[in-house]
C-alpha cells in the first residue's frame, strides 16, 4: 500500500523556489526578507494527501548563516 505525503513550505517575499536534478533550491535575498533577529524564514507543513490534518509543522530560520529549526506540531 502506497502512502503518499505532502510537504509545503512557504517562502517569504524576496525567496524563490526551483527543481534542479531533483532538489529543491531556494534563492533568498536577503535585503528583502531580513529581520531583526533572523535572515530569512521557511514555513513548513508536512500532510497526507488529501488530508486537512497536519501531521508535523515547524519552521527553518537563517541566522547569523546558519540553520535553525523548529518544530510547531
Amino acid at each position: 500500500m502506497s502512502r503518499k505525503l505532502q510537504l509545503e513550505l512557504a517562502l517569504q517575499a524576496g525567496a524563490t523556489a526551483e527543481i534542479k536534478n531533483g532538489r529543491v533550491i531556494i534563492t533568498i535575498d536577503t535585503e528583502i526578507t531580513k529581520r531583526d533577529l533572523w535572515d530569512t524564514q521557511i514555513e513548513m507543513w508536512l500532510t497526507k494527501k488529501d488530508d486537512i490534518k497536519t501531521i508535523s509543522s515547524g519552521y527553518l530560520r537563517v541566522v547569523k548563516n546558519k540553520l535553525k529549526f523548529n518544530i510547531w506540531k
